[in-house]
């Protein structure tokens, strides 16, 4: 931790970006407060602000500081880039798309703008319009990998993944460190079933972008494939982390501490999470059933294989569960 000038709002601003770093944000907070009180004309303290409480999920207090930094830096395409993916992810993409005309406007020639906009579209849906504008920012700049990188979402959803792994190999040897384009491509590789691959673009994509809880999810599912399974853990301890109401993580991690480490405590535990946060899931109850036939509980199983059973009528290991459970009860 860097020494601190506390009339200094560079000082602050560093230390925020350090305890953000470290998922501590209530000091990363009281840090980036202290800088712009020091210096509220300096945009990049409203743009820290910012940036800290878009990874927290805070969107709207995200798009307040950014408006206040792009008052102050009005032609930062920069900070135009970055409201707009707020917008994005609000599914505001009228005033996210406003933003990306902003950047063309202001730089009709990188193509950033046009990749700006086709995201916005690709969030709509609109895959039509997406592609357009792929198009359009390519005819512009077309060694722009991130212009490349989107065209493959696009083909991904069309079924196109050949074409889209041909695109993401493209954006990457345009731009090696195009963290977005390596996730994307590691997703391509895990669906594949090359999970090596998949790995190694996963590790590179983590190296390079923030903290983001579908890649450690998704790196943990292959190593967990490869038979790593500590790493797969480690992995979905960093997702639960960054996602805590995220059920699928904790569901993933139950399965590897129940199928693969024959865990059956910890497995049982996640589970109990998992129900917690979400009391109408069928596949929770029915291998939280499976526990407790493996612990030898067995009233239990059949409480939880008939909770399973009303959320699910169709799910044949719950039936399993039970008659299995009452074969043991009646003995």
């Amino acid at each position: 931790m860097m020494a601190l000038d506390p009339k200094n709002d560079d000082a602050h601003r560093y230390r925020a970006i350090e305890y953000a770093l470290k998922n501590d944000y209530q000091r990363a907070a009281s840090e980036i407060d202290s800088a712009i009180k020091l210096d509220p004309n300096d945009y990049l303290n409203y743009s820290t602000r910012a940036q800290i409480d878009f990874v927290q999920k805070k969107n709207p207090e995200a798009i307040a500081d950014y408006d206040a930094a792009i008052k102050l830096q009005p032609n930062n395409l920069q900070l135009l880039w970055r409201q707009a993916s707020v917008y994005h992810l609000m599914g505001d993409y009228a005033r996210g798309l406003a933003d990306c005309n902003k950047m063309i406007a202001l730089d009709p020639h990188s193509g950033k703008g046009y990749d700006c906009r086709a995201g916005q579209y690709q969030m709509k849906g609109d895959l039509k319009d997406a592609a357009a504008e792929v198009e359009r920012g390519q005819r512009i700049a077309p060694n722009n990998s991130d212009l490349l990188s989107d065209r493959s979402v696009i083909e991904q959803k069309t079924g196109d993944y050949d074409d889209a792994l041909r695109d993401l190999n493209a954006a990457i040897r345009i731009d090696p460190d195009n963290g977005v384009a390596l996730a994307r491509r590691g997703g391509i590789y895990e669906m594949k079933g090359m999970y090596q691959q998949a790995i190694d673009d996963f590790d590179r994509a983590i190296r390079l972008l923030p903290p983001d809880e579908p890649t450690y999810n998704e790196r943990a599912f292959c190593h967990s494939n490869l038979g790593h399974y500590q790493q797969a853990l480690d992995d979905l301890a960093v997702a639960i982390k960054l996602k805590r109401d995220d059920v699928g993580n904790y569901g993933d991690r139950a399965n590897i501490y129940f199928f693969d480490l024959k865990d059956y405590d910890r497995a049982l535990a996640d589970l109990n999470q998992v129900i917690k946060l979400d009391p109408n899931d069928a596949d929770a109850y029915s291998l939280r059933a499976y526990v407790w036939n493996q612990k030898g509980d067995y009233k239990r199983a059949i409480e939880d294989s008939d909770a399973a059973i009303r959320l699910d009528p169709k799910g044949h290991a719950s039936y399993q569960n039970r008659k299995y459970a009452e074969s043991k009860l009646e003995h």
